[in-house]
């Protein structure tokens, strides 16, 4: 994906997109900046759109609502969010295993 920032061209202390995630006809998609193509942060950006984006499934699910704190659950920085995150998805699972 092309952002319409300058990506790593962008002068230092200016604020670039690497990624994003959007749901159409109830898919997630994940877009990533074209810049991060071969670059070591390509995978760090990967997790932190799908850490945002499970945040909004869950929410969706009717699970917990942690769309508050979706950044820092993103960035992953905060154990206490973490943690909330990480029971958000446990509770998901179990209620996919019983709607099986």
């Amino acid at each position: 994906m092309r952002y319409k920032d300058k990506g790593f061209k962008a002068n230092p202390g200016d604020t670039i997109l690497l990624g994003t995630f959007h749901e159409w006809n109830g898919t997630y998609y994940i877009d990533v900046s074209i810049d991060l193509y071969g670059h070591i942060m390509f995978n760090q950006a990967v997790l932190h759109e799908t850490r945002h984006m499970i945040v909004e499934h869950l929410r969706d699910k009717k699970i917990i609502d942690l769309t508050k704190y979706t950044e820092e659950i993103a960035q992953s920085q905060n154990s206490y969010y973490d943690e909330l995150f990480n029971s958000g998805v446990y509770l998901l699972n179990l209620k996919n295993k019983e709607e099986l």
